[in-house]
């Protein structure tokens, strides 16, 4: 039986037909005339019943009905993947919408054997033929001008670009970005060599698509990838795909009679520069709950840098170090450099990862936090670790199945207990601990190395055997949730549960949730070497998220490895919206000057920097906006060791900055500032690894 089914808007055409040889979906922007999709929607799943492995390619027994309500309309595709003893059905989705830019799929499968089905592997997505030849380099279609651009990081805290221009997309050349988290018994990684991302910018830098997954109960992204057929090459995109270590778990094992339901891929339309789709999925992310807090005020903090060897320190060496006095003097330079909070980073508890306050070192816990508020205005936060390095928790890690405890030994002077998040009673005792410290004043908790290092096969822990990525990110989330109903005035700050430093393994929405989740993430790994991070190019990662999230990442930087232009530091008072120092207390004199100067034109401007909108004219120049009071801030920055002379022409209707709200002229820090039309035109003589300022608006 053939069907036809055609839906459209003043925007968009879906277009889908079906026969025995199978279904097609045409997808098609009317405003630019760009066909999306224009091929055979790929069906496919390799299976594991048991007894065999079994290769479905292709729906049967197809079914398509068009569902009209007054707020969309879907189209809904049935059918059979496979066939006897041993298939899956599929429902695909396809919700249009009358009044809006958008549309949106989903997928659900079923087990319809009477067989538990393993699913080794799946496609599910739309098609695009790519009509290049090779020889002569040339494109039959104007999808050629077109680039794919991962959103929120076409850069990587790797370094690695996932920008690829369509030539590329032919030959299937992505780069998968993967983090070297040491794992007990390492799991492959599903998509390796295929492009994962939360969203795709798919642009001519005129018009594009926004490919985006979304799903907040499993780990999910949108995956590309590049088929060959008969000869031809196809772009596959959107629909479902496996990721990471096979993510999402729950699509992995099928038991008869049971279904699952895959994220929403969201198609959304726009004209525009490629920062276009950024600001579309930050707008998206942001009604869904994921932007920062209301009236978000975070402390600047100060965090002391202690001389310590991490990888070989004993609980001793840590307390030698770490004393009243060395505390006191840094609560000092704190409240000198015009810090409001001390953040106590390790040495504060009686071992690493105990969450026990060292009162007989440092006295009760209750006194030291009123101290530093009466003797120097400061408020205390701690970061605390999910691992222990001593034994802190008996009974309570993970088990390797040969029963034996789960460690991971970098240095055997100073090896660490890897705790099961999984177990009930190790989190009911890391809630005590934690919230014994929280009533006793402690206002800022960043949770770090709770990270995933295996599996766990302990029969006394209650917990499914083995453990799953899912399961520990879930129990380490639950964990956070109830801190934060206990106490909702202390600001929780996360690293990613599986991979702690630079890449991340979970989307950046993923168990967040205003206003019970943690309200921070921790900026990859940029603390130490700010300033080589940025020049590498790793640190133009954070540029790109913070044109796609308004989640506030936070993040410490050592001023002693800056310069003394404060580059470093302006660079990450622009993209991190909570920002704090790290600083030893033989800081050169000079850099400390410097950075007390920055830091007084900082607080000035900080209800811009954590409140505001980010907008990116490119790399390194950045814009902040507070649109209700009609104020901003403009960074530039010169990476290189050549002076360079810049000028920019940004759009105030494109930034939300009215016109009268400026000065038609005036001079800034050597820029030259002129109002011309509804453009804020402004030239500039950036000095050598230097940054420009530029207060905008009304209180400038």
């Amino acid at each position: 039986m053939d069907f036809h089914e055609i839906f459209d808007n003043a925007r968009y055409r879906i277009e889908v037909s079906a026969d025995e040889s199978g279904t097609v979906i045409t997808l098609t922007d009317l405003y630019s005339g760009i066909v999306f999709a224009d091929s055979m929607y790929r069906y496919y799943a390799v299976a594991d019943d048991g007894a065999s492995i079994l290769r479905f390619d292709g729906l049967s027994l197809i079914n398509i009905v068009k569902v009209t309500s007054e707020s969309q309309t879907d189209i809904v595709i049935t059918g059979m993947l496979g066939h006897g003893t041993s298939s899956l059905g599929l429902k695909h989705t396809l919700s249009a919408f009358p009044d809006q830019e958008y549309l949106e799929e989903t997928i659900s499968i079923s087990n319809q054997s009477n067989a538990q089905l393993l699913l080794r592997d799946y496609r599910f997505a739309l098609a695009k033929r790519l009509a290049f030849d090779p020889e002569s380099k040339h494109w039959d279609d104007k999808i050629g001008r077109f680039r794919m651009i991962a959103v929120p990081f076409r850069i990587q805290p790797d370094g690695k670009k996932h920008d690829y221009p369509m030539e590329e997309v032919y030959y299937g050349r992505f780069l998968t970005s993967v983090s070297d988290n040491p794992i007990d018994c390492q799991p492959r990684i599903a998509d390796q060599g295929l492009g994962r991302s939360e969203a795709w910018g798919w642009s001519d830098g005129e018009s594009g698509l926004l490919i985006s997954k979304y799903n907040p109960d499993m780990i999910e992204y949108s995956i590309l990838d590049t088929q060959s057929v008969n000869g031809a090459r196809y772009l596959n995109f959107g629909g479902a795909a496996p990721s990471l270590y096979s993510e999402p778990g729950k699509a992995r094992k099928l038991l008869p009679g049971q279904e699952m339901t895959f994220g929403v891929s969201r198609y959304t339309f726009y004209e525009g520069l490629w920062r276009r789709a950024s600001y579309i999925y930050r707008d998206y992310m942001n009604v869904l709950g994921h932007g920062h807090p209301d009236n978000y005020n975070p402390p600047v903090t100060w965090c002391p840098a202690v001389d310590i060897n991490r990888e070989s320190a004993l609980p001793e060496s840590f307390h030698q170090s770490y004393t009243p006095d060395l505390l006191r003097k840094h609560a000092d330079m704190a409240q000198n450099i015009g810090c409001d909070m001390l953040l106590l980073s390790t040495g504060w508890d009686t071992c690493e990862g105990e969450s026990v306050w060292d009162d007989t070192r440092l006295g009760p816990i209750e006194d030291f936090v009123r101290e530093r508020q009466q003797d120097f205005g400061l408020r205390v936060g701690i970061r605390t670790v999910g691992r222990a390095y001593c034994n802190s928790f008996p009974n309570s890690y993970r088990r390797n199945a040969d029963m034996s405890i789960g460690y991971f030994q970098p240095n055997e002077a100073r090896p660490f207990y890897e705790t099961c998040t999984q177990y009930p009673a190790f989190i009911e005792e890391k809630l005590r601990r934690l919230s014994i410290l929280a009533e006793a004043g402690i206002e800022y908790i960043i949770l770090d190395e709770f990270d995933w290092r295996g599996l766990c096969f302990a029969d006394n822990h209650g917990h499914n055997i083995p453990t799953t990525v899912d399961e520990h990110v879930r129990s380490v989330a639950g964990l956070i949730k109830r801190l934060h109903r206990k106490h909702p005035n202390v600001l929780i700050n996360t690293h990613d549960f599986v991979w702690p430093q630079g890449v991340r393994y979970l989307p950046i929405y993923y168990q967040h949730k205003l206003p019970d989740s943690f309200e921070e993430i921790w900026a990859f790994d940029f603390a130490r070497n700010p300033l080589q991070s940025l020049l590498s190019g790793k640190a133009i990662s954070l540029f790109y998220y913070s044109m796609a999230y308004e989640i506030p990442l936070y993040l410490y930087i050592d001023m002693q490895n800056d310069n003394d232009n404060c580059l470093a530091f302006w660079w990450y008072a622009s993209t991190v919206r909570h920002f704090g120092i790290s600083g030893s207390k033989e800081v050169d004199d000079t850099r400390f000057a410097a950075y007390k100067k920055a830091m007084s034109e900082y607080l000035e401007l900080k209800d811009i920097y954590t409140r505001g909108n980010f907008y990116g004219y490119d790399e390194t120049i950045h814009v902040h906006v507070l649109e209700e009071e009609a104020r901003g801030v403009l960074n530039a920055f010169n990476l290189q060791k050549e002076p360079v002379s810049r000028t920019v022409e940004i759009s105030l209707p494109e930034i939300g900055l009215p016109g009268y709200a400026l000065e038609p002229e005036f001079d800034y820090n050597s820029a030259r500032c002129r109002v011309k039309g509804a453009k804020l035109i402004v030239e500039m003589d950036i000095p050598p690894l230097s940054p420009i300022i530029i207060p905008l608006g009304t209180k400038h």
